[in-house]
């Protein structure tokens, strides 16, 4: 209650039904209202609780305050310590300074090494066997441009792992172990200098333990496995020349796998999780150029299927089954992972995703493949280059079998396929939110498996029932109609969040722009202002996000819809968001 001017109060109804109990009582505690009322304090600032207890009777009579204690020696108490400085560590530098891969021992290391011809091959031996005391290990090199490796024209030293016998690498065991081809002196400023080449059906190049660093290097004819957590792969080039303008192929063929792909293995029990894979770029394995098992690690800045800045040599016509193989996408296992960012630096680029086939019914690979939960998907290029061109992917953007996840502000096109396609079962799928995502030129946008419940996958959103200048008005969604003669779905979305795109007025359910968002209250009425007024041939369309579980029967809070099939157009409201919209047909 508040005080009047001269401090007095009055407080009403604050008490249990029959006042106060035996042995109950009451103290107060005040808030000031003003400045200075305690000398020296602003506003808003609290006194202790009051020392008296007050009942009916008035203030209540404290016991007496017990004698003191007799004096004896006081307790010690702590002081802060000088504290040891850690030292900053100091890597064991082991310098690799030949392109030689003479032999496959597994006991020869640089320090050993006849004449000192320290090979990569020699030094991941030595590195390995390093003791804790002595890691971190930074494997760097200084390879001469007499090396019969070196390429003048270009800047670059090629190792070639020649052994007859097995390319295989020693595996990074023990953790803290960096390979890092920038640190090569000389030498191109832009693309990897230290490029390795090999082939074979085993994994050349695997890690073990945790926090190593496989930075700066053009990896040929194999990939790169992870095995555990807190690793970094960062800035390498994978499946490309040394000029990073035409794919490499094992042998020439281009029909043949070239391995180019980063597989995290990451599993359980000992599952850490939080690899750092970024600003790689990935392109031309007939399988998935990133897999990522672990849980929440990172995905940021890559480049999938493209040259390394970002671009294709061939356009949107020429993409699948071209001479530009871009080979397969990026699957997500595991939980928490976060998939692009907010910068433009973060942001991941998979275009032209496809691999070449005689037969046209081959199913091509997926962009971008999400099958655990909890994931981030923000602000990633699916189809679209680092120059703005829309050449799109072959297989489908989006497959999202997993649950809890956020995708927004993403691009996605997709000219042969769906963009999105939900696949997970009636529980799993839940809480996947979709907002602010571009969705152009694909042949379905957002399509529902047949493991979706009708209760989700016919579920309408939002219904647009008048356009006024920029003022819109609408409602939820008209009851859904599945096939067969299902009970109608209903639509009713109180407290939802309406997502408001533009869409121009060509065949295709597109959203071209997100024009912002608006809350419906509890009957599922809902206002938007528009930016501007829509301009001839421009329409509206809408997603709808449920705020409650269960609007979406057994669906939690946080579960999009698809995007409305009608295009709202001032003058020419359609009845029913029940259109013939073959992309909702069960597959």
């Amino acid at each position: 209650m508040t005080a009047s001017a001269s401090g007095s109060w009055t407080a009403t109804n604050i008490l249990p039904v029959g006042g106060l109990a035996a042995g109950q009582s009451l103290r107060t505690m005040s808030t000031t209202a003003a400045s200075g009322t305690i000398i020296g304090f602003n506003a808003g600032t609290t006194t202790r609780l009051s020392r008296d207890m007050y009942n009916a009777s008035g203030v209540i009579t404290r016991p007496a305050t017990p004698p003191a204690a007799a004096p004896g020696t006081p307790p010690a108490y702590g002081r802060p310590t000088a504290r040891t400085v850690p030292i900053t560590p100091t890597p064991t530098y082991i310098t690799v300074n030949s392109s030689s891969d003479p032999d496959t021992s597994q006991s020869t290391t640089c320090a050993t090494a006849p004449g000192g011809v320290c090979t990569l091959r020699r030094a991941v031996v030595q590195a390995r066997a390093l003791p804790a005391d002595q890691r971190p290990a930074l494997i760097s090199f200084n390879l001469p441009t007499s090396d019969p490796g070196y390429n003048a024209t270009l800047k670059t030293w090629l190792i070639t792992l020649s052994s007859l016998s097995s390319n295989q690498l020693r595996s990074l065991d023990g953790g803290q172990i960096t390979i890092d081809g920038s640190t090569q002196p000389g030498g191109r400023t832009s693309g990897p200098k230290i490029f390795v080449r090999g082939k074979n059906t085993q994994s050349i190049l695997v890690v073990n333990g945790n926090a190593n660093i496989i930075s700066g290097l053009g990896l040929q004819g194999f990939g790169i496995q992870v095995n555990e957590g807190g690793n970094f792969v960062e800035t390498n080039w994978l499946g490309l020349s040394e000029d990073g303008q035409t794919i490499y192929y094992i042998d020439g063929s281009s029909v043949a796998d070239n391995k180019a792909t980063i597989q995290d293995a990451e599993t359980p029990p000992a599952k850490t999780g939080e690899n750092v894979y970024r600003n790689n770029v990935v392109v031309g394995s007939t399988a998935t150029a990133l897999t990522i098992r672990s849980d929440d690690s990172w995905v940021v800045g890559n480049r999938v299927g493209t040259r390394p800045d970002g671009t294709l040599p061939v356009g949107a016509a020429q993409i699948c089954g071209s001479t530009w193989v871009a080979g397969g996408g990026v699957s997500i296992y595991g939980r928490g992972t976060q998939i692009g960012g907010p910068s433009d630096a973060e942001r991941n680029y998979i275009v032209g995703t496809g691999i070449p086939s005689p037969n046209a019914t081959t199913t091509q690979p997926l962009a971008l493949q999400l099958e655990g939960g909890d994931y981030l998907v923000l602000n990633n290029f699916i189809g679209r280059t680092v120059a703005g061109t829309d050449v799109g992917v072959c297989g489908e953007g989006i497959r999202l079998s997993a649950d809890f996840s956020l995708i927004q502000d993403n691009v996605i096109v997709a000219p042969a396929n769906s963009a999105m396609n939900m696949l997970p079962g009636v529980i799993a799928g839940s809480s996947n939110s979709f907002r602010g995502n571009l969705i152009i030129g694909s042949s379905s946008p957002i399509v529902f498996g047949p493991t979706i419940d009708d209760t989700y996958a016919f579920f309408n959103p939002a219904k647009i029932t008048k356009i006024d200048g920029t003022a819109v008005s609408g409602t939820s969604g008209d009851p859904g109609i599945p096939p067969g003669g299902a009970a109608p779905v209903d639509s009713t979305c109180p407290f939802c969040t309406v997502e408001v795109f533009l869409d121009d007025g060509d065949t295709q359910v597109e959203t071209l722009q997100s024009l912002g968002t608006a809350r419906a209250n509890v009957s599922g009425a809902w206002t938007f202002t528009l930016p501007r007024e829509l301009a001839a041939g421009e329409g509206l369309r809408t997603i709808s996000t449920t705020n409650n579980y269960g609007t979406i029967m057994t669906y939690e809070a946080g579960t999009s819809t698809r995007i409305s099939a009608a295009l709202y157009q001032p003058g020419s409201l359609p009845s029913s968001d029940n259109m013939v919209y073959l992309p909702m047909i069960r597959r």
